[in-house]
């Protein structure tokens, strides 16, 4: 445990739960550390909404995806576009989930605070919320007439999750930011 000097030559601990009070942050600011950190998660969450309505359906986005695709490469035959399209949507669903995953994490694990020790709890939370989340927007999308809900499609954001959590796990090993260094 290391010790900040402070005014008047005296050291304080840097660790919270021995700072003198008067040198302990307002419950303002400790709000807007929380607000600050979720802020992310909920705006992250707002643009997979977004996506889920008839907007970015297959119909919309194939209007303009295999026109591009027929020009990029003319000797593309449709279902070979098909196949290219479904990637991409299927990738973007691994895109969408892994990010949220990986600010869900970064809301929950203290906010405010310099991450120590990989915590599996808060990853595991963290998968959690962002898989209830894409059933949810599964749920979310069977309203429209253009989309239809699918498992398949939990299981793939479910993976885009877990897929976002190692990443960050790796590159916190790769920074040195455990302690611990593993799950």
């Amino acid at each position: 445990m290391g010790l900040w000097p402070v005014a008047g030559g005296t050291a304080v601990s840097h660790d919270a739960r021995h700072v003198p009070e008067s040198h302990a942050p307002s419950r303002f600011h400790r709000l807007l550390t929380v607000l600050w950190a979720w802020i992310p998660v909920v705006g992250w969450a707002g643009f997979i909404f977004w996506g889920s309505t008839d907007v970015l359906s297959a119909n919309h986005t194939s209007r303009f995806l295999t026109p591009f695709f027929h020009w990029l490469i003319p000797s593309l035959s449709d279902p070979q576009i098909d196949v290219i399209r479904t990637i991409i949507r299927k990738g973007g669903h691994v895109t969408e989930y892994l990010v949220l995953a990986v600010l869900i994490w970064r809301a929950l694990y203290r906010p405010g605070a310099k991450p120590r020790e990989w915590s599996v709890r808060i990853a595991a939370w963290a998968w959690f919320a962002a898989t209830g989340y894409a059933a949810s927007d599964e749920f979310h999308q069977s309203f429209y007439a253009s989309r239809q809900a699918s498992v398949g499609d939990v299981l793939i954001d479910a993976s885009g999750a877990v897929l976002g959590l190692v990443l960050l796990w790796g590159f916190g090993c790769w920074r040195r930011w455990w302690i611990s260094g593993g799950p």
